[in-house]
């Protein structure tokens, strides 16, 4: 029979999960023994993934009425596991991060997406990203320009950089280890 209401280990792990958003492997680790510590609650090294996974999936047997679900995947490009709360109705996710993020970071966003996944490679370097971003709102611009529409100033190299960290910063995008430069899209873009 399943429980009516999560305890308080559990409630002190969603905040912290509602709080973080995303969380990789190694901080997952640590930061679910903490609450253990914190709760007085027993477990080993040997029964730790067996416990944790208990202890999610009852989690998401509460949270599943709200649309929520915690939900892992691995990054391709870095090996690690990331644990992330996510809606689990189909909201349409544009939609939801325009709630999150200017009209100008979802263009350079979608921008991004489709380089890296035209790329072979899957990941695409950040010089060719800023000349088909600036190439982008330059074309915007023309189309405006011919349709006596005014548009706000595009971003420079600067600022689409920062537009790209702050993506990096949010679990989106991830830097391609050992190929400094290069971008890809973090496990979190994939579940």
């Amino acid at each position: 029979m399943s429980r009516l209401s999560l305890d308080e280990a559990q409630q002190y792990f969603l905040q912290i999960m509602l709080n973080k958003k995303v969380i990789d492997q190694n901080h997952f680790k640590k930061i679910f023994y903490g609450v253990m510590n914190k709760f007085n609650i027993e477990c080993h090294e040997s029964n730790y993934k067996e416990y944790y996974t208990n202890f999610l999936k009852e989690i998401n047997q509460m949270i599943r009425m709200f649309n929520l679900e915690i939900k892992t995947s691995s990054c391709e490009t870095t090996g690690l596991t990331s644990f992330c709360i996510i809606r689990v109705c189909d909201t349409g996710v544009i939609g939801s991060l325009s709630t999150i993020y200017t009209s100008v970071e979802l263009k350079i966003f979608r921008k991004i997406l489709e380089l890296i996944i035209e790329s072979d490679q899957g990941y695409v370097e950040y010089a060719q990203l800023a000349n088909e971003i600036e190439d982008m709102f330059e074309n915007i611009s023309l189309e405006a320009t011919q349709n006596n529409q005014v548009i706000a100033k595009p971003p420079n190299n600067t600022e689409i950089r920062l537009i790209v960290e702050k993506f990096i910063q949010d679990y989106w995008l991830v830097e391609v280890p050992n190929n400094h430069g290069y971008i890809t899209l973090h496990g979190r873009s994939l579940i």
